[in-house]
């Protein structure tokens, strides 16, 4: 990986497996296990830090569907990437402020997460994890979710939120041929948990007009009582409510025929957001980065930052492309934050806007290093690169050669 400011190569630890992640070394405080940031202080400017990846986990309260406090992945959190990032989507998620981030720590207090599950969907890059139960399917096309301040806790179905269902939960499920969840919860509105910025009504708005846009059924919402919460959990399908039962082992048992199960929920390409259908007219993304032609200067930091190539330079038919792809972009905000001109932004539920930018390709005359223009802005006379334009070389050659001359 290159610091998407200096392009100096950063020393990322890879591999590992869960396990392995888990017996890293931990804080001296024992409520508080956070990862710190450390390489390319001394080669890259101040703002890019890259944090170590090291998880924070403990156990969370008893009875919750989540079994221990989440893990935060620091090779996956956009603040291990650069420095100044802006997301905070887990800690605007989280209703207890158990989620740490400042200049030198990212991590969990475990002495106030309550193992609610809500930083989970929130997290664009899905570097906060966690084991949790999936949905019990009810009859042929239904599932069942309850939260656990009205249903008994370690129940099936039961979540310690029902908010924790996010839109990436939710494709899931339709595309496993869930047509309705059947939802019992309490009163959000006087619940701590209800002044998260996780929503499950917005995650199924969402998750609903992407799959609208593209054809697909959609997913319906129906809110039942204790009865029906009752009725609904005695339809409950044979094997398929197990407490043991994994992810992986629900989609083989809900799947094996005719869909696609996702054999690696890490993997990029497992993410179901980009597992949708991308080419069909009028499809909406949940994430658009929109290049502002004006403004950019094609230096390429934002293509060289963003961990999953919604934006990359590419060459098309031997012509050189700034390629944009929604399709892949989820929502991390990185483009945004390394961008010094601010030339991109990100829009929501929109139809693809840019597929892609014609560049330029040239050498500097001043340093003689290649860069790119944007074709549509054309090309001035003895146009410099980025660098040399903000450093101005010729005046410091022409300021050398008059005290050179007095």
């Amino acid at each position: 990986m290159n610091c998407g400011i200096c392009s100096w190569r950063l020393p990322v630890r890879r591999g590992g497996t869960r396990r392995s992640r888990k017996r890293s070394r931990r804080s001296k405080n024992p409520t508080r296990r956070v990862t710190d940031r450390g390489s390319c202080r001394a080669l890259a400017p101040r703002g890019n830090r890259l944090m170590q990846a090291e998880p924070a986990h403990a156990t969370a309260a008893s009875g919750s569907d989540v079994d221990f406090a989440p893990d935060i992945n620091g090779e996956r959190c956009v603040h291990a990437l650069i420095g100044d990032a802006s997301c905070r989507a887990c800690a605007d998620a989280c209703p207890h402020d158990a989620i740490i981030i400042d200049d030198e720590r990212l991590g969990i207090d475990v002495s106030r997460c309550d193992g609610c599950g809500l930083c989970l969907p929130a997290c664009p890059q899905r570097a906060v994890e966690a084991e949790t139960v999936p949905l019990p399917r009810i009859g042929r096309d239904g599932a069942l979710i309850a939260c656990d301040q009205v249903a008994p806790a370690g129940g099936a179905g039961v979540r310690r939120c029902v908010h924790s269902l996010g839109v990436r939960d939710i494709l899931d499920l339709a595309r496993m041929g869930v047509a309705s969840v059947s939802v019992f919860c309490g009163d959000c509105k006087n619940c701590d948990r209800g002044r998260s910025s996780q929503r499950f009504e917005a995650a199924l708005y969402a998750a609903n007009a992407l799959l609208a846009s593209r054809g697909g059924a959609t997913v319906e919402k129906r809110a039942v009582d204790k009865a029906g919460f009752e009725r609904a959990r005695a339809e409950i399908g044979e094997g398929l409510s197990e407490k043991g039962l994994s992810r992986r082992g629900l989609f083989t048992g809900l799947a094996k025929a005719a869909r696609e199960r996702l054999d690696d929920i890490s993997s990029v390409d497992a993410d179901p957001l980009m597992l949708l259908e991308c080419d069909r007219d009028g499809a909406l993304f949940l994430f658009h980065p929109i290049i502002d032609v004006e403004r950019c200067t094609a230096c390429g930091s934002c293509a060289r930052i963003c961990p999953h190539g919604a934006l990359a330079f590419v060459r098309s038919r031997n012509v050189p492309m700034l390629a944009v792809d929604a399709a892949r972009c989820t929502g991390c905000r990185m483009c945004i934050d390394i961008c010094a001109e601010q030339a991109v932004v990100l829009e929501g539920l929109v139809p693809r806007r840019q597929s892609g930018l014609e560049l330029v390709e040239m050498d500097c005359p001043a340093c003689g290093r290649p860069f790119t223009r944007l074709r549509s802005q054309g090309v001035a006379p003895r146009e410099t690169c980025p660098i040399c334009a903000v450093n101005n070389p010729y005046s410091k050659l022409h300021q050398v050669i008059r005290d050179e001359r007095n």
